[in-house]
């Protein structure tokens, strides 16, 4: 279970017996939302040109 960012490796056998709902997006829960973090970095770069 080290290939996440802090987060859960949901397809891990010792993780899906705890697994009921998934809330927000699968990578959220691995540790690092792919969408916002690009939406971020996208308004990082539009302030700071």
């Amino acid at each position: 279970m080290t290939c996440v960012a802090g987060g859960l490796k949901l397809t891990h056998p010792s993780v899906l017996p705890f697994i009921k709902e998934l809330v927000g997006t699968a990578d959220g829960v691995r540790g690092l939302p792919r969408e916002l973090t690009e939406k971020l970095i996208r308004e990082s770069l539009e302030v700071n040109s």
